[in-house]
């Protein structure tokens, strides 16, 4: 069911969990699991249900989540779309987050998505949490006050194989300052040398643009948010047209497919802004043709300060600002992974 009318947000977030059953409307009868989804989401009481997806629509589902998650999660939403909204900074955010009642599916196009999830910030719990709370959300992640966020899945397709091999949370939380990039950005671009570098430009640019959204703005903070990258595993100048015999397998994995080579490098958290204007102009000729989305979503934990004029939210733009850093660092890797 979805929700088809807002309610009064001066309403408390018991009226707004009634308000969802009461104002719902039946789903398309032809739904099916999301085939492209690779993080998981809770629903009411807790129990855990997979996004769906209507093929006659090009439509996706996600689920409400319990109280409080859930109405909270509404609500940003309602007040970002708001036809009256008059509220820059929450107008200029809309390019990087989807439509929440019946998402577009923003992969319909690609052929072969490769995906990745990642579940951003130094911190997933809100200022107000309690200890336990706390204690619970820092021992999920070790390395996540250093790295600044958390890779909750990866799926990539390797087109020589004509398959897809799929990365869980388990395989995320085994990445570290030292293999973070190897083994969860530069695995993510794919085994394409030459074109892992023109993506890497290209999520570049995009990351950048968010990132500037976060430093010109005070007043959202958001906790255990997440980032949706995605581009085409089959290059806008290839055809690949696999026989009809040909079966196309996913693995899911906490190990690194076999024919990945893991190269050293020497871990760094600095870069200076003249290098990364530097990166970002140096695009190849073919760059162009890249295409490359990225979204910001999950917003069960978003937070309105009070006083707008002092604080950024520094715990997102923490790995928001490395996460650029790692995709710069790829955008000029030439080392062979085969």
């Amino acid at each position: 069911m979805i929700v088809n009318q807002k309610w009064d947000s001066t309403n408390d977030e018991t009226n707004k969990l009634n308000y969802l059953f009461e104002s719902s409307s039946l789903l398309p009868s032809d739904l099916i699991n999301y085939p492209n989804q690779i993080g998981g989401h809770g629903l009411l009481f807790g129990n855990k249900c997979k996004i769906l997806y209507s093929h006659v629509q090009s439509t996706i589902y996600k689920p409400i989540q319990h109280y409080p998650k859930g109405p909270h999660e509404l609500e940003f939403y309602q007040r970002l779309f708001d036809p009256n909204c008059n509220d820059s900074v929450l107008v200029e955010l809309r390019k990087f987050i989807d439509l929440y009642l019946g998402l577009k599916d923003l992969l319909a196009n690609f052929k072969h998505p490769s995906l990745c999830d990642l579940k951003m910030g130094r911190r997933t719990y809100a200022p107000d949490s309690s200890p336990s709370k706390i204690m619970i959300e820092c021992a999920k992640y070790k390395w996540r006050e250093e790295i600044g966020f958390l890779v909750t899945g990866l799926k990539v397709f390797y087109p020589d194989l004509n398959e897809y091999t799929t990365f869980d949370i388990f395989f995320g939380r085994s990445l570290n300052p030292s293999t973070i990039y190897d083994n969860g950005i530069r695995l993510f671009l794919g085994p394409d040398i030459n074109r892992a570098k023109r993506l890497a430009n290209q999520f570049v640019k995009k990351l950048t643009q968010l990132a500037k959204w976060f430093e010109n703005q005070n007043c959202y903070h958001f906790y255990a948010s997440s980032l949706l990258l995605a581009y085409d595993s089959v290059d806008a100048n290839d055809e690949i047209m696999p026989s009809p015999n040909t079966t196309t397998t996913t693995t899911t994995t906490t190990q690194l497919p076999h024919s990945y080579y893991h190269h050293d490098h020497d871990h760094h958290h600095s870069c200076q802004d003249n290098n990364k204007e530097s990166i970002i102009s140096n695009i190849d000729n073919n760059e162009a043709d890249e295409y490359v989305l990225v979204y910001l979503i999950d917003f069960t934990r978003w937070e309105l300060v009070t006083d707008c004029s002092q604080i950024k939210d520094e715990n997102f733009l923490y790995g928001l600002n490395y996460l650029i850093e790692l995709f710069q660092r790829a955008s000029l890797d030439s080392s062979p992974l085969t």
